[in-house]
């Protein structure tokens, strides 16, 4: 019997599927960019806010959701700021696989930033496989550099042979 966590995990990648069906390539790589440039903001401005106490009226606890939800926030409000700048005429819409592939990284990147960055171990107890693959920093690298490939998988053109 699969494990709470890969439930959690199979439950995100379906939800990231069934959002990017009606995307472009285009789109779904924008998906991707978004949560690298939340990561990168967020790794530098969460720790200065911590720093300078301006969560000091929330408990630690508290603290750690608090910069989840903000991180998972500014992913999606980045996507839809690249979606309305970047992604507008017509793009080829992209085939179930290359949606599946990215469902994939954009859920392994998600879950191992939030794990990289915030201290969930108060909230969330992991098995140890479950740790390894998602929540080690190693895995945080792997899941870093994955989306690359997810990247250039996108923008690679399929000419159909008449």
């Amino acid at each position: 019997m699969p494990s709470t966590e890969s439930m959690l995990f199979l439950a995100l990648i379906a939800s990231l599927f069934f959002y990017s069906v009606r995307q472009s390539r285009i789109q779904l790589t924008f998906l991707l960019i978004a949560t690298w440039v939340s990561l990168l903001f967020v790794s530098r401005f969460y720790p200065w806010m911590l720093q300078y106490n301006t969560l000091l009226f929330l408990e630690a606890e508290k603290r750690e959701i608090v910069g989840g939800a903000f991180f998972l926030l500014l992913v999606f409000l980045l996507h839809l700021f690249f979606r309305r700048m970047f992604g507008r005429g017509n793009a080829e819409t992209a085939v179930w696989w290359q949606v599946l592939s990215v469902a994939v990284l954009e859920a392994g990147l998600l879950s191992a930033g939030l794990f990289a960055l915030f201290d969930l171990s108060s909230f969330i107890t992991l098995s140890p496989l479950a740790y390894t693959r998602i929540a080690s920093p190693q895995a945080f690298i792997v899941w870093l550099l994955l989306p690359l490939f997810g990247i250039l998988l996108l923008a690679k053109k399929h000419h159909m042979r008449s």
